[in-house]
């Protein structure tokens, strides 16, 4: 795999594509202060007409870094990606909802530090906020790729 190239296999729920969308936010920062690729890879990414459960045990045997986007309903499927991940002895990025900490047991994720992601923010917490996630997404990332941090953290 290349040393300057940094795969993150994202499992989320359909449902909540905003968390996607948030998630894919953070990366493109990081991505943006650093001389490093950090690709982002989802279901979204197989082909049509592909064997998707074996594509995605593919994609998370591949991956430097697991992501999983902790949904409040339970999704069987997450439940299985999170079990490849663990078999697979993966670092697993685990971000959930500040209402859903106790759903990371449900995926046998409950003695994982997670990032948990508040909502309802005031605006005037709303930056230092991202930016601190911003910060701890980059540390799991660098950290997996043996990458020297930049000096401000991000």
């Amino acid at each position: 795999m290349d040393s300057d190239v940094c795969t993150l296999f994202v499992s989320y729920a359909h449902a909540t594509p905003n968390r996607l969308e948030v998630f894919r936010y953070i990366v493109d920062h990081i991505k943006s202060t650093a001389n490093k690729q950090c690709h982002v890879v989802t279901d979204a990414d197989i082909l049509p007409g592909t064997y998707w459960r074996g594509e995605i045990i593919r994609y998370i045997q591949r991956c430097d870094v697991f992501c999983v986007l902790v949904p409040h309903d339970i999704s069987t499927e997450i439940v299985l990606e999170c079990g490849v991940a663990v078999g697979a002895r993966k670092p697993i990025l685990a971000m959930v909802d500040s209402e859903d900490v106790a759903a990371l047991a449900t995926y046998g994720l409950e003695h994982l530090q997670a990032i948990v992601w508040k909502n309802n923010l005031p605006e005037d917490l709303k930056i230092p906020f991202v930016n601190d996630v911003i910060a701890q997404v980059a540390r799991v990332i660098y950290t997996t790729k043996g990458w020297k941090l930049p000096k401000d953290g991000n």
